[in-house]
């Protein structure tokens, strides 16, 4: 994992989130990026999903726009991550619910079945000494089943809490909406929207091959 080169990173002048999720902040905070700088990206989130043959084909293209249009402004050495993060249910993307009776809906059609969240990880990086550049990208998937909701708890639960800000319509790391959870096969910090393993994982492998010893 990366934690043996954290501090190296840590001394690159531009390590950067293409995203103010404070979900995200918080874990690769957490993970040890201290010198994380934060910067939301300008790319408007209006792809036709239509056009992809998946849905992780979808949400990796998402993330790949967002880390592009950060690296762009970017000058020197610098790591940019754009990720992007996706509820599947019945090769149906569920994303951010436009209203409370969307959101209802949503929770209604996940009560009691199983579903993938995916996440796309598109990862940009520059070396100025080498003048050495490339990607890491990858989507993560993790399935999550629910119990069975009443449309009282979905009610009570969108009504006072209103997951409008999330995909899916819950957020795994509120205990209310991890009350709904039965079971989770994978990483569970990808369904908070940042799969920690395997960008632990890459991370250590660009510093490795592209920084280190350069």
């Amino acid at each position: 994992m990366v934690l043996d080169v954290i501090e190296k990173i840590n001394s690159l002048p531009n390590v950067v989130l293409a995203s103010t999720s404070p979900r995200r902040i918080e874990a690769l905070s957490g993970l040890g990026l201290s010198n994380l700088k934060i910067i939301s990206p300008s790319f408007i989130e209006n792809l036709d999903k239509s056009t992809f043959a998946t849905p992780q084909d979808y949400c990796l293209e998402n993330a790949k726009q967002k880390a592009k249009c950060v690296y762009e402004d970017i000058k020197g050495t610098s790591i940019v991550i754009g990720v992007d993060t996706i509820c599947v249910h019945e090769n149906k993307i569920l994303e951010k619910p436009i209203n409370t009776e969307a959101a209802k809906e949503m929770l209604n059609s996940l009560s009691g079945v199983s579903h993938f969240v995916y996440s796309g990880v598109f990862i940009l990086y520059h070396n100025e000494k080498t003048d050495e550049k490339g990607q890491e990208s990858f989507v993560t998937s993790t399935k999550v089943t629910f119990d069975t909701i009443s449309k009282e708890s979905i009610n009570y639960y969108v009504e006072k809490y209103k997951p409008l800000d999330k995909a899916g319509s819950y957020g795994i790391q509120e205990v209310v909406a991890g009350s709904f959870i039965k079971g989770i096969e994978g990483d569970y910090y990808n369904v908070t929207g940042i799969p920690v393993n395997d960008i632990s994982r890459t991370l250590r492998s660009i510093y490795v091959n592209i920084f280190s010893q350069k």
